[in-house]
């Protein structure tokens, strides 16, 4: 199992109730920090079904947390990131452009 990490407290203003629907709480907590990939794999498996897994993909997002949250990856999330601010500067262009 990965060592043990801290996760980042939620920032300010940023709702997390959804935390306690969520399929991943009676799974250790461990797994969704592992390096391995068999164990990367077993948590984005266990995210699929969840109800809450995009909550816990936006929050992962906002508080910039590392590990497999709301089915991703870290390495999705910013992907993720990557294209919203691509989104975001292409459409305040398309404004501007006008």
């Amino acid at each position: 199992m990965a060592k043990d990490v801290k996760v980042a407290k939620p920032k300010p203003g940023i709702p997390s109730e959804w935390k306690e629907e969520g399929k991943c709480k009676s799974i250790d907590s461990r797994l969704f920090f592992s390096e391995i990939q068999s164990q990367i794999r077993e948590a984005l498996n266990a995210c699929m079904n969840c109800c809450v897994k995009d909550q816990c993909r936006d929050y992962a997002i906002t508080n910039q947390e590392h590990g497999v949250w709301g089915g991703t990856t870290e390495r999705q999330r910013r992907a993720i990131l990557r294209r919203m601010r691509f989104e975001r500067k292409s459409s305040s262009n398309d404004l501007t452009a006008t």
